[in-house]
């Protein structure tokens, strides 16, 4: 009988493992959805900033704004590569947690033996 307590002990936190590994997942998951919105919100914002130069360009101020979205375009380039590194550890611990999450599935197989 304290073999088989042992065993579902085993089961009970190899399941909460699994639990608590895909709850970071996720949460590495969402933050890699507002990572890649960020990127596509400072690209449009890129955009923006290019179209607004070709329309401004008889305007007098035209290096003060050139500089300016160039300023804007850098910052926003340097936000994109940030989120992106950002992406790429996210998915690395991903890699790593669904790893734990196959050795978890295995204790829960052993211990149903």
């Amino acid at each position: 009988m304290v073999y088989k307590g042992n065993k579902c002990m085993i089961y009970l936190s190899a399941l909460n493992n699994i639990n608590n590994i895909s709850t970071i997942n996720n949460n590495n998951n969402n933050n890699n959805n507002n990572n890649n919105n960020n990127n596509n919100n400072n690209n449009n914002n890129n955009n923006n900033s290019k179209i607004n130069y070709y329309y401004n360009n008889n305007n007098n101020n035209n290096n003060n704004n050139t500089n300016n979205n160039n300023n804007k375009n850098n910052n926003n380039n340097n936000n994109n590569n940030n989120n992106n590194k950002s992406n790429n550890n996210n998915n690395k611990n991903n890699n790593n947690n669904n790893n734990q999450i196959i050795q978890n599935i295995n204790i829960i197989n052993c211990s149903l033996c």
